[in-house]
């Protein structure tokens, strides 16, 4: 009897400790993995009445600026830059 008890425990430490095993070297979970996606956009102004989003590609360094020009009713680029050279250090 204590001897099936033994064996009982050691079995179900095994299989708890393969459980850990498995569960520490799952690879970590990527929130939004869309690869080679690296754009990031915020709203702006650029004058008192017309909004602009400026829009920062981080892959190549450049920075977009457009706004919705309501006359012609399109989108319109108001410049673009690349900002590599702007965040270089001084030598």
């Amino acid at each position: 009897m204590k001897q099936a008890l033994i064996v009982t425990l050691v079995c179900v430490n095994v299989a708890l400790l393969a459980a850990m095993m498995l569960v520490v070297s799952a690879p970590p979970a990527q929130a939004q993995g869309f690869g080679g996606i690296d754009y990031i956009m915020v709203p702006g102004r650029v004058q008192t009445n017309t909004s602009a989003v400026y829009i920062l590609d981080v892959s190549k360094q450049q920075l977009t600026a457009i706004y919705v020009d309501k006359t012609a009713k399109a989108i319109t680029a108001i410049g673009s830059r690349l900002i590599r050279t702007d965040f270089r250090e001084s030598r």
